[in-house]
């Protein structure tokens, strides 16, 4: 599945010509918004291409999902080295490719986005590593958020705060 953004910034300028007809039997391009954590929670998904954008990385370790990372700019190359690097979760997709990242317009060959997508649902020992690291994460998530949890606490601390803040500036104008 290709999604492509509806406001004519991505996708449809790098789509080689004709290659919506020939994977019609096979693949489909969505245009516009696509229910991306609904798709990626579907048991025939192995993995996830990501363009190292926030919103898509949360949906894909929440959905326990191998990353494949494609940052095309800005800050997307600093979350690829975490989620390559530290987090040990995602394979970039230029793997052995020079780093394209001061490129007007970098275009990755697509047997290099034909290998990532490949290790993605292939398995492997690699693989089932990142998978395990991923369902891990959302584990210490899902802890986090939880009654007693360290971002519950945070949080319960941070609104006793503003409430005590509140409570000392209505005194003030008393």
């Amino acid at each position: 599945m290709w999604a492509l953004r509806s406001d004519g910034g991505g996708g449809d300028e790098w789509m080689p010509k004709g290659y919506e007809k020939r994977v019609v039997e096979r693949g489909l391009v969505v245009r516009g918004w696509a229910p991306q954590a609904e798709i990626l929670s579907h048991r025939a998904v192995g993995g996830f291409v990501i363009h190292s954008r926030w919103n898509s990385v949360m949906e894909g370790v929440c959905s326990g999902m191998a990353l494949a990372t494609w940052p095309p700019h800005s800050e997307q190359f600093v979350l690829e080295k975490l989620l390559v690097d530290v987090l040990k979760i995602a394979k970039p997709v230029w793997e052995g490719i020079k780093s394209m990242a001061n490129s007007k317009k970098a275009v990755v060959p697509a047997n290099a986005v034909a290998r990532a997508v490949v290790r993605l649902v292939g398995g492997g020992e690699e693989v089932a590593t990142m998978r395990r690291r991923v369902r891990e994460l959302v584990e210490l998530g899902r802890k986090a958020v939880a009654e007693r949890g360290s971002s519950y606490e945070d949080m319960s601390r941070l609104v006793e705060g503003l409430m005590a803040c509140r409570k000392e500036r209505e005194k003030s104008q008393v």
